[in-house]
């Protein structure tokens, strides 16, 4: 029974790291597509990437903050802030 455990365990480790991968992936394809000659807004689109990392880690948790903090490896009170600055809808 706990090897089941264990691969249960193991299975949605590497679902959410590659649900992180595909939000990176998408991100490094968009960073190419920027015209850098142009000029780009700096500050909004890390407020893109950084919503989209809340979002996806609040999907992954159903919604449970502290859950989506640990995923993202930043405090709570950091995630909570930044749903409130950014107006995410944090409900599941």
């Amino acid at each position: 029974m706990q090897r089941l455990v264990d691969l249960a365990a193991a299975v949605l480790q590497e679902a959410e790291l590659l649900a992180r991968d595909k939000v990176f992936s998408e991100q490094a394809s968009k960073l190419r597509s920027l015209d850098l000659a142009g000029g780009i807004d700096f500050y909004a689109e890390v407020t893109e990437f950084e919503t989209g990392l809340i979002k996806l880690a609040l999907e992954q948790t159903g919604g449970n903050q502290a859950k989506a903090a640990e995923l993202l490896r930043i405090k709570p009170t950091t995630l909570n802030s930044k749903i409130k600055l950014y107006k995410i809808d944090c409900r599941a």
